[in-house]
C-alpha cells in the first residue's frame, strides 16, 4: 500500500534474493481501495535463474522487494522504498505437547517453532483413520485445543497437522506412532 500513488493503476517492483536472483514484477492498483497494489509470483527453492520471471531463493533467504516512488506525498520524487522479508519453505515442527484430561474433555497443548495453524486429528482406533478434527484460527507458538464430548475409560490416539503462514504443512506424531491419551 502506498497512498501517494493512487490513481496509479499499477506499480514495478524488483524482487531480489541474496541468493543472487533478481525479477520484476508488476503489481496491479486495486479498484476497491486506490493506492493498494496486488500482485504475483512464482517462488521456487532452486537454484537463482534472473530474470526468467520466477523468483528462486533458499530458505530463509533474504528478500528484498523495492520500488521507485514517483511521489511521496511530500513533494520528493523519484524516492526508493523497500521492504525485506524472509524465503519461508520449511514446514513447522512440533518442539512439545502436553495432555491434560478432564474426564471427557483433553486438552491438547503444543509448543511449535514458529507461528502455525493447529489441528488434532484423532481416533479411538491406533493407527486411524483420524477421521475426528478440532483446530484452531489463529497462527501462534503456544496451541491449546480442547477436545471434548469423549467416551469415558478410552485410549485416544492423535496426530497434529500443522499449517505455517507460508503454507507450509507438515503431520506430527510421536516418532512414528501417534500421540496417545486415556480418558
Amino acid at each position: 500500500a502506498d497512498w501517494d500513488l493512487r490513481n496509479v493503476g499499477s506499480q514495478e517492483v524488483t524482487l531480489e534474493i541474496d541468493g543472487g536472483d533478481e525479477e520484476v514484477v508488476t503489481l496491479t492498483e486495486t479498484e476497491v481501495s486506490l493506492g493498494v497494489f496486488t500482485g504475483e509470483i512464482l517462488v521456487q527453492n532452486t537454484a537463482a535463474i534472473p530474470g526468467d520471471g520466477v523468483l528462486q531463493a533458499q530458505d530463509g533467504q533474504s528478500i528484498l522487494a523495492r520500488y521507485l516512488d514517483a511521489d511521496d506525498g511530500l513533494g520528493n520524487t523519484d524516492q526508493w522504498r523497500q521492504a525485506t522479508s524472509q524465503a519461508d519453505f520449511s514446514p513447522p515442527v512440533v518442539l512439545d505437547v502436553q495432555v491434560q484430561v478432564r474426564g471427557v474433555t483433553a486438552t491438547i497443548n503444543l509448543l511449535t517453532d514458529e507461528p502455525a495453524l493447529a489441528e488434532i486429528r484423532y481416533s479411538a482406533i491406533s493407527g486411524g483413520p483420524y477421521d475426528l478434527a478440532e483446530s484452531e484460527t489463529q497462527l501462534s507458538e503456544l496451541h491449546g485445543i480442547d477436545v471434548s464430548g469423549l467416551n469415558t475409560q478410552t485410549n485416544y490416539y492423535f496426530i497434529v497437522a500443522l499449517t505455517d503462514a507460508a503454507g507450509n504443512q507438515t503431520l506430527a506424531d510421536d516418532a512414528g506412532q501417534p500421540y496417545s491419551f486415556k480418558t
